[in-house]
């Protein structure tokens, strides 16, 4: 007989990889393209505006973040990061573009949500219509995986751009090793420590969206 628990483990599984893959591929494409709208095609020119997922997951994180969850109950992976020369973004309002460029993979990530909460509640008024309530749950799985990953993901590639543009800004050759450390492990650790701040976040943030979306709803849709 067949271990209830090993199946919901599975199920958890399942929804985490597509959940990377979504988002790993949505917010690299969506960078890349701001990047080359601000300035630097390097990006565009390495393919990265592409919405498929294998050219922005990492092949390691892919194989580590399912172990990482069944041992630790952590949800960390890393996608591929997005070539910006930071010295190709000119002005005018320099600063300003420098900014967007950092916030644009959180960005894309509230934007996303926003799209998902939506959906969700589609599939809702779905169910209570047709009473297929099957694909309500499968869909939730992958919309836990995705806020989830998220509370991860937003500090991570935030911290992460803040870090290139302060490195880059003030280096005119290569990069040292002690700056190499920096790119490499400053996002990553400040990242789990506002694990719990972006946890707060992003659940309030997905309360506001579901709460104002709901009332359009009822606007254009009869339950």
């Amino acid at each position: 007989m067949i271990n209830l628990e090993v199946i919901e483990t599975v199920k958890i599984l399942i929804a985490l990889v597509l959940a990377y893959l979504i988002l790993a591929s949505i917010t690299g494409a969506f960078q890349a393209w701001i990047a080359d709208r601000l300035g630097d095609s390097t990006a565009r020119n390495l393919g990265m505006m592409s919405m498929n997922p294998f050219v922005h997951i990492d092949p390691v994180s892919l194989v580590l973040m399912p172990i990482g969850f069944l041992l630790f109950k952590i949800v960390i992976a890393l996608s591929k990061p997005v070539p910006i020369l930071w010295n190709y973004i000119s002005k005018p309002l320099r600063w300003v573009k420098l900014t967007l460029l950092a916030v644009s993979q959180p960005m894309a990530i509230l934007l996303l949500l926003i799209f998902l909460v939506l959906l969700r509640l589609l599939f809702i008024v779905f169910v209570i219509k047709t009473g297929f309530n099957e694909l309500l749950h499968a869909y939730q799985y992958i919309f836990e995986a995705v806020v989830g990953f998220s509370v991860w993901f937003v500090p991570y590639q935030l911290l992460m751009a803040l870090t290139q543009i302060f490195i880059y800004e003030r280096q005119k050759s290569g990069i040292s090793i002690n700056q190499s450390f920096m790119l490499t492990f400053l996002p990553l650790l400040g990242a789990l420590l506002l694990r719990d701040v972006s946890f707060q976040l992003l659940s309030r943030f997905v309360s506001l969206v579901n709460g104002g979306l709901i009332s359009l709803l009822k606007i254009f849709v009869t339950i």
